[in-house]
């Protein structure tokens, strides 16, 4: 069995692959250092009774060119020695490490069926903002092996982000901002809610709109055939995914990207990010 594993920045979640399906799926609290990681992937192999023959982790930040190290996870402590060398040490296997955005992209390919040929544009909305392009199924060859559209500069904007940046778009577009507007306008709510319950309220329309902008001016600048959403926050009851698609395609340049661009939703399964991992 492959270990998956999407290091999320609220949930770390893990499952065994054998090649056609996916088993042994667990969704457990954030591990946010290294240490903590590797304890819980070795109690979880362990627990289970798993005959792992490797481990696969979905990365929420950006790894080195060799892809065994972390050089930056905004919403996690994953930085310092090399993460890919730690685990195997310490779990007695062969580890790869991809950024969780790309797996989830390379996830939602598999479930969807779309994006194997063509230029796939995937953009994750989850505790963080994420990004990923897909040339026929394939991860581009950028330097870090992902695009950024989380951490690219919002004009006007200086508010300072986990990276140690200042305006970036994750700032607005993100779970932790919605956790913001929760505790500024709906204190103790649950906010799973937020979409299904205050959809009007001028702070979530601006949180959509500032949602489009970042969408389309990916869209515009790398102008692919097709642009799947997803992450936990698409996948929010009540989440106006019809009136986001068409805010998108409004902001795109004419005619093209935004004639030509097919918006699809992921499906949201949780598992999503695990199955990237393991078929990396």
């Amino acid at each position: 069995m492959r270990i998956g594993i999407d290091v999320g920045g609220t949930w770390l979640r893990l499952g065994a692959w054998d090649g056609r399906s996916l088993t042994h799926f667990e969704k457990l609290p954030a591990a946010r250092s290294a240490r903590d990681l590797a304890a819980a992937i070795k109690d979880y192999i362990s627990r289970l009774g798993i005959a792992a023959e490797s481990a696969a982790l979905a990365i929420p930040g950006t790894l080195d060119a060799t892809r065994r190290a972390v050089l930056n996870t905004p919403n996690l402590d994953l930085g310092g020695e090399p993460l890919a060398d730690a685990l195997e040490r310490t779990l007695g296997l062969p580890v790869a490490l991809g950024n969780d955005a790309e797996c989830l992209l390379r996830g939602d390919i598999r479930v969807l069926g779309r994006g194997e040929t063509g230029l796939t544009l995937g953009l994750s909305v989850g505790t963080g903002l994420g990004g990923t392009i897909f040339l026929d199924g394939k991860p581009l060859p950028t330097k870090s092996g992902v695009c950024e559209p989380g951490h690219m500069p919002v004009p006007g904007r200086r508010d300072p982000c986990p990276c140690g940046g200042v305006g970036c778009a994750e700032n607005y577009v993100s779970g932790r901002r919605l956790l913001e507007i929760r505790d500024e306008y709906f204190p103790g709510e649950d906010v799973a809610g937020l979409f299904e319950k205050h959809a009007e309220h001028p702070a979530l329309a601006a949180f959509l709109e500032d949602f489009a902008c970042v969408a389309a001016a990916a869209a515009t600048l790398l102008g692919p055939d097709l642009l799947i959403l997803g992450g936990g926050v698409p996948a929010m009851p009540g989440f106006p995914r019809e009136a986001l698609a068409a805010a998108i395609k409004a902001k795109c340049m004419r005619p093209l990207p935004a004639e030509s661009l097919e918006i699809v939703f992921s499906g949201g399964e949780p598992w999503l990010g695990v199955l990237g991992a393991a078929l990396m």
